[in-house]
Parts: structure tokens; C-alpha cells; sequence
């Protein structure tokens, strides 16, 4: 994220086409084929969640809500900065939110999530911040660790990708304004938009790519292998999961995590819809799912719902047709509107929708 060399490549694609056959990555890419070949498996994401400025109540009013109700794509950054670790930069961090902060960090060895992936970031400025879900790298010293690195970050962003239904990794284009991708660096970011000019990982990628592999590393040959893991993780056998998508769901009332860590207690008895499933190892069913509610005009999700946390909703208590009056304390809608003028009225039910 920060811009100490402020070096600017531009890349020229030569090939249009990509082609994919099983774990077979498309383009010549030396870190991919590498990491491929050797099958170096991914890290798992830790997360403690330790950003409060993601609360308006604690960062002067501003709501950190994605337009859209969840994020739009994956940015990519680098610390710019030799030899430090991933403890060091989370503890700067964290001290230093009110200025910058991400979403998770990324090294050889571990994914670390510090921030609410459903809520924004300040990382990447105003369009970057509205958009996407922000990752940090360290900088590594070895092939290995190179290449172990990408990997994790490969694999996470995939998962992002899956868990907000995004679709297939795509680059923002840097000709337009449009959101027309799902996956950008900090330079496309900067490129595209403006309001930052910070290019990482750009110099970053270059220079190990080259240094370790005698082939820069840049955003196209990281989409390739993000779609690598994508496809391998959509594609696995879900036949075993209890709940499909479509299906209405209800948050048991002893749920408490996420399997990611983020806290499930505020969403226990919220009814809603199965958006994404996937398999999870940290489940005892060995599945986890998205889950989208309506709360009041808002959609809200929770990302990793594990299975023993879910339950078929309770039945309704009314349904169309039934005759029911308003209460003597009644007081708004949940879309705002005031309902005091109401009190006491009597009706018939003409709808029922699933509202939290």
C-alpha cells in the first residue's frame, strides 16, 4: 500500500486467450507453473478482528456499508517495505487506523484478517475504499516463500470471490470508470479512479518474479491462478451440504462465531436466504454458508455460517388472509414509516416477507 518507489510498469498483453484444462494454469507464468507442479497447499485464515473504526460510532459518523450491501471486488497491496513481518505491520496498523487500514495481511505462512470483510476499508482511497474487500503482503526474501505466499493469496481471494458471489476473477480495465472487474490491484485502483497513486504490488511482483523465477509476476497471471482455485473450489462436491442455494434458513439462538471468527450472536433468530455454499473444514459437517437477510430497506449477510448453526425458520405465526390488529405500543415499520397513527386497527394480512 504505501508508494516508497513510486515505479509505474505497464504491461502488455500479448496473448488474449486463456485456457484452462483441470489445475492446469493458462499463459507462461514460472511462479504459477511452480506452485502448481509442486502443489504447494494454502494457508489458513486466522481472523481477530481488531479494527474499531469500522463502527460509525467510533470514526466520527461515517458508514463503512458498501453501496451494494457487500463488497464488489479483491485489491491487492504490498507494505512496501523490506523485512518487516506480518505481526509488526498489524500492530502498526491497528494503532494507526484512524489514517489507513486493511483487511487482512498475507505472507508465506499465514492469511490474518484484522478488519470485517462485510464492512469497507480505508486503504486504497474513495473508490477503492467503496468498492473492495483489501489485502496487504509483506515482502518476502526466497523463492519459496514467494511462491508460498501467492499462493495464499490465491486461494483467499478465490474464496472472497465465492463467498460474495462475485463470479470468476476479472480485472477492472484502467480505460474506463465503469466497475467492469472484480479483481484490481492498488495500482488499478489509481489508474482507474484516481483519489491514490500508489501502484503496488507492481514493483513488488516484478522484482521477485524476476529475481527467484527469471519472470516478472503481474495481476494477469495472478487472475489465472486465483481462476485456478476458483474453479477447483466451486466445482467441489457439495452434495453432502444439508441446505442448497435458495433455500430459507434460521440462525439458531446458541450460534456464536462464524467459522472466520466474525461474531454470529447480533444475527441469532434472523431468517434468510442461502446465497453461497462451500466446504469448510472447521465445521463438523465440513460445510459453511453465505446467508443473506432483509433488515428492514438494508441486505445484510453473514459469510461463513457453519451447518450445526442453521436451522429450518419456525413456522409464521400469521399468514395471508388472517385477521390481526396493530398493538397499543406499536410505534414504526421496519422501513421507518410511523405506525402510531395505527395503533389498535384491525386488518387482514395481504403479504408476508422475511424481514429481521
Amino acid at each position: 500500500m504505501k508508494n516508497k518507489n513510486k515505479i509505474s510498469l505497464i504491461v502488455f498483453i500479448l496473448s488474449m486467450a486463456s485456457i484452462f484444462f483441470s489445475s492446469e494454469v493458462s499463459a507462461a507464468s514460472a511462479v504459477n507453473d511452480y506452485i502448481l507442479k509442486n502443489k504447494i497447499k494454502p494457508a489458513s485464515e486466522s481472523v481477530k478482528l481488531q479494527i474499531n473504526m469500522q463502527d460509525s460510532k467510533k470514526n466520527g459518523g461515517f458508514s463503512m456499508e458498501f453501496d451494494s450491501g457487500k463488497p464488489s471486488l479483491v485489491i491487492i497491496h504490498e507494505v512496501a517495505t523490506e523485512g518487516s513481518t506480518v505481526d509488526n505491520e498489524i500492530t502498526y496498523m491497528v494503532r494507526n487506523q484512524e489514517n489507513a487500514f486493511v483487511h487482512s495481511f498475507v505472507d508465506a505462512n499465514s492469511i490474518k484478517t484484522i478488519a470485517n470483510t462485510r464492512l469497507k476499508a480505508w486503504g486504497s482511497g474513495p473508490f477503492g475504499n467503496k468498492y473492495g474487500i483489501q489485502i496487504e503482503q509483506t515482502r518476502v526474501t526466497s523463492k519459496e516463500q514467494f511462491a508460498r505466499q501467492i499462493t495464499n493469496l490465491a486461494s483467499w481471494t478465490a474464496d472472497q470471490l465465492i463467498a460474495y458471489n462475485l463470479g470468476e476473477p476479472k480485472v477492472v480495465s484502467e480505460s474506463n470508470k465503469k466497475l467492469d472487474g472484480n479483481l484490481a490491484s492498488h495500482r488499478n485502483i489509481s489508474y482507474k479512479w484516481g483519489g491514490t497513486d500508489h501502484v503496488d504490488p507492481d514493483w513488488y511482483w516484478s522484482n521477485r518474479g524476476n529475481r527467484f523465477f527469471a519472470q516478472g509476476y503481474d495481476m494477469y497471471q495472478f487472475r489465472d491462478l486465483v481462476a485456478n482455485y476458483y474453479k477447483q473450489k466451486v466445482n467441489t462436491d457439495l452434495r453432502g451440504a444439508k441446505y442448497k442455494i435458495g433455500n430459507t434458513v434460521q440462525i439458531k439462538t446458541s450460534a456464536s462465531y462464524e467459522s472466520n471468527g466474525s461474531d454470529l450472536k447480533a444475527y441469532r433468530t434472523w431468517v434468510g436466504t442461502i446465497s453461497a455454499v462451500r466446504a469448510d473444514n472447521k465445521s463438523k459437517s465440513n460445510y459453511s454458508y453465505t446467508v443473506t437477510y432483509k433488515n428492514g430497506q438494508n441486505t445484510v449477510q453473514s459469510v461463513y455460517v457453519l451447518e450445526q448453526d442453521l436451522q429450518q425458520p419456525i413456522a409464521l405465526k400469521y399468514k395471508v388472509g388472517d385477521t390481526v390488529q396493530i398493538r397499543a405500543n406499536a410505534s414504526y415499520e421496519s422501513n421507518g414509516s410511523d405506525l402510531k397513527a395505527y395503533r389498535n386497527w384491525v386488518g387482514t394480512v395481504k403479504s408476508v416477507r422475511t424481514d429481521n
